[in-house]
């Protein structure tokens, strides 16, 4: 955001010691960070703040930084995950402190602790101590489908099964069918899905070089899930996926591809037309259809879409419910991906556990750029063992805070919060996925810091000058409340240890998943 567009917003604040908080350490968080730093940085340079001072705290619920980076981000993704060497940098400026193992909750759960073992402070408690308090949380909540049978056990949710994998203290202990189950479907169309899919057909011998903890190596070698079925409502052109996900599903070795229901990739006019106007989109498509001219033809019965579509595949006469011609069976794994099918209920065995999933046919209708999936009155069954739910997250409501509970966001005009009756919140602001919702990159959420820390700026000008407490006054709160709180530097133990560990297995480092070893670590500095 550049500088001239802050002082257009109302000019920017003059000698003053300005202390600023950060709630949540992941993507959000520390591309605010980064913007208040720039901010500071350019005001004194141009001399327009030449007595400023910004001190900027950032709380994380979690003994340990990085959010989404850490716990979010596949472990066979490490060039995504170098990120966090950028906000190393940041935290080298001593005006930064970083205090983790604090989740940020209401005064009636102070004595309360969260899942990761973390006390409470009060986004009013914040308010009364800083000059401007930005929630950057993230979303830790599922959309849910609203479905018959959703809470069926075999039925997951996809966050759940990424933050098990990543090594997150809440999840370390929960369980997934993976060694009794043959076939998986993953519902959505984003890059978690693909995630999942790629994670669940990897070969675990090439997972445990990275920071992918070994409880979850272990019980992905003992799987024997070799088919998996990504389900989507939508067309193939108005899927969610980058294409860098896409060529990880579609190459990964040893594995076949197929597109489904047959014919889905013959584009209608509609889609065609949109994937003329956005070079990526056509991009993937032509990747779809360069897989599919590889496929390993099967025999009709052994054919993945047999059980989905065999009445149809009778009623067309073809061999094989994928593209009509006889091959051979090589017994490969398989990952399916099915376009225009809506789920509408799942079914249950004599034991009680998810064994299949009713889908509606859907048909795209309406112009270029606004088609919708509609229903059809057709309707397809497909048989699986287990199935991961990858439709979306929604942030947490915090008591006190405005919370739009229909979107799963905080709110707000630029950034700054705003109540029911359409005023703003003075001093608190949003930004990322509480923002604007679970959507974009890691990288989308530095534009995003910067328009809320422009509102921010804007407003702290054109307020009178007054001594908050900062800091000083939170770590009394936290020392009354016996709060065992992680400083950067506590933090950085942790991290040596976990490299440490890593280099006996062979790898970069193997995580703590129990906050009870990481403060242990921690506090023996």
């Amino acid at each position: 955001m550049a500088l001239r567009e802050v002082g257009g917003m109302g000019g920017v604040p003059t000698s003053r010691h300005l202390k600023v908080c950060v709630v949540g350490s992941g993507p959000g968080g520390f591309y605010a960070v980064e913007a208040l730093q720039r901010m500071a940085e350019e005001v004194k340079a141009k001399g327009q703040a030449p007595e400023i001072a910004l001190d900027v705290d950032i709380y994380e619920r979690q003994a340990v930084p990085y959010g989404l980076v850490r716990f979010g981000v596949a472990p066979d993704h490490p060039e995504v995950k170098a990120v966090q060497h950028r906000y190393d940098a940041f935290m080298a400026d001593p005006r930064l402190r970083f205090v983790g193992n604090v989740s940020i909750g209401s005064t009636n759960s102070i004595s309360q602790s969260s899942s990761s073992g973390a006390a409470a402070l009060s986004v009013e408690e914040l308010l009364g101590a800083y000059d401007g308090v930005v929630l950057a949380a993230g979303a830790q909540r599922d959309r849910p489908l609203g479905i018959e049978g959703e809470d069926l056990p075999g039925v997951y949710s996809a966050r759940e099964f990424v933050a098990w994998y990543n090594g997150d203290p809440a999840m370390r202990s929960r369980q997934f069918e993976l060694s009794s189950s043959r076939e998986a479907v993953v519902i959505g169309q984003g890059n978690v899905a693909l995630d999942v899919a790629r994670v669940l057909l990897h070969e675990p011998g090439q997972l445990a070089s990275t920071d992918m903890p070994e409880y979850a190596v272990d019980a992905l070698r003992r799987s024997q899930i070799d088919t998996v079925h990504i389900v989507g409502r939508r067309g193939p052109a108005q899927a969610s996926f980058t294409n860098k996900e896409v060529r990880e599903i579609l190459n990964l070795p040893g594995v076949q591809c197929h597109f489904l229901p047959s014919g889905v990739l013959a584009l209608n006019e509609a889609s065609k037309a949109e994937t003329a106007k956005e070079r990526g989109k056509k991009r993937m498509i032509d990747l779809f259809a360069a897989t599919e001219k590889k496929v390993r033809y099967t025999l009709w019965k052994a054919c993945p879409a047999s059980s989905a579509f065999k009445a149809e595949n009778e009623r067309r006469g073809l061999e094989c419910g994928v593209c009509g011609q006889a091959g051979e069976t090589k017994g490969e794994p398989k990952k399916n991906l099915y376009f225009l099918l809506s789920p509408l209920r799942f079914l249950a065995n004599e034991k009680g556990h998810v064994s299949g999933i009713e889908l509606a046919r859907n048909e795209l209708q309406g112009e270029a750029g606004n088609q919708k999936a509609v229903p059809t009155h057709e309707k397809e069954t497909l048989e699986c063992d287990v199935v991961f739910k990858s439709i979306g997250y929604k942030s947490e409501p915090l008591e006190g805070v405005p919370f739009d509970h229909h979107r799963g966001v905080v709110p707000n005009e630029h950034g700054r919060v705003v109540r029911p009756d359409g005023s703003t919140v003075p001093g608190l602001y949003v930004s990322g996925w509480m923002k604007r919702g679970p959507s974009g990159v890691i990288g989308t959420n530095r534009m995003d810091a910067e328009e809320t820390v422009a509102s921010m700026w804007a407003d702290l000008a054109a307020t009178r000058p007054g001594e908050k407490p900062g800091w000083r006054a939170i770590q009394d709160k936290l020392r009354e409340r016996q709060v065992a709180y992680v400083d950067w530097k506590q933090w950085k133990a942790i991290e040596d240890e976990e490299h440490r560990r890593g280099q006996v297995l062979g790898k970069e480092r193997e995580k703590f998943t129990s906050v009870p070893e990481m403060l242990d670590v921690a506090f023996k500095q």
